[in-house]
């Protein structure tokens, strides 16, 4: 008689640890929805349509770099320093990639506008899949569609890379500060 109330035990514990079990979510979506189109097409003609018109042309890209040459062009003598010149990777991730001499072409010392222009801007190529220097809203939504499936993709990635080695001790949100670190004994 004792197995009964060990089997009785067996079945509420299945059941109590069934109920604490993650459920399955359905398969996610691969392509955003059009609301969620809309606001990337719209966080993009904020990105780049400079001139808000509607359409993010060569000419926006252009007015861009200008903007941010005048902006770290400290001296404003119409180029810029290595000292000046790597504050541009804090403003445009493009010119991470591009170290101060490479860009020099002339190898003067000093970047002029027209290096510096000559830069490729890594998110403009990715939008302008034609290369005719007019970004469409059709290309616009592909590129958010890709995005999408880029962050579903590495979403999946991090479930499973958690269910094998637990949870990345980057994924908590909380922050301790020092007051919650009891002292040494």
């Amino acid at each position: 008689m004792r197995s009964l109330p060990v089997f009785v035990s067996l079945v509420v514990l299945s059941a109590v640890l069934a109920g604490c079990a993650p459920r399955a979510r359905g398969p996610q979506p691969i392509v955003p929805t059009a609301e969620e189109e809309n606001r990337a097409v719209d966080g993009l003609l904020r990105q780049f349509d400079l001139n808000r018109d509607g359409q993010i042309t060569c000419a926006d890209l252009e007015s861009q770099r200008r903007a941010l040459f005048a902006q770290i062009d400290e001296d404003q003598n119409g180029t810029l320093r290595r000292g000046e010149y790597r504050f541009a990777a804090f403003e445009d991730q493009s010119f991470q990639f591009y170290d101060f001499v490479d860009v020099d072409k002339n190898e003067d010392g000093l970047v002029d506008f027209n290096e510096f222009s000559a830069v490729s801007n890594n998110n403009y190529a990715r939008l302008d899949r034609n290369r005719d220097c007019l970004v469409t809203r059709a290309e616009m939504i592909a590129a958010s569609q890709d995005f999408f499936r880029a962050g579903r993709a590495a979403e999946a990635r991090k479930r499973r890379r958690q269910q094998k080695n637990g949870p990345d001790l980057g994924d908590f949100d909380n922050e301790i500060e020092l007051e919650d670190i009891p002292p040494s004994p």
